[in-house]
């Protein structure tokens, strides 16, 4: 799959067809005069190159023809990135909640033992590279 359509590839009837079929809705919606319209239909349908019917719509807002849109973004683009390392917030709350009952019940019970609990409990939830 191509990143950007090249204006250099070559075209066929259909995307020709295309293009006069737009450049229709372009002339029923207002933006092109019967003029313009007939001199760009000419253009499209004598088109070579995706950039010589570029050229025909470089001043049209859409629709425009599918072959000159570039293709959609893969999905994992469009989600959120992550710092490497960075934790979400119900994994910080986790570890919080963890390491203050393990102080208090360290305390209570006079055993410093009691904090390997939180610490396990840091080492398993802790970012992964």
């Amino acid at each position: 799959m191509e990143d950007f359509p090249s204006p250099d590839v070559r075209i066929g009837d259909a995307e020709r067809a295309e293009a006069v079929r737009l450049l229709g809705e372009h002339l029923s919606a207002g933006r092109l005069g019967a003029e313009d319209y007939g001199d760009r239909a000419a253009r499209a349908s004598s088109a070579v190159t995706r950039g010589d019917i570029a050229r025909l719509f470089v001043d049209l807002p859409e629709p425009r023809p599918e072959f000159l849109r570039p293709p959609p973004r893969p999905r994992h683009d469009l989600e959120p990135r992550r710092h490497a390392g960075a934790l979400d917030l119900p994994t910080v709350a986790t570890i919080a909640v963890c390491w203050v009952a393990g102080l208090a019940i360290a305390f209570v019970v006079r055993n410093p033992l009691v904090l390997l609990l939180p610490l396990v409990v840091t080492l398993v939830l802790r970012p992964r590279r």
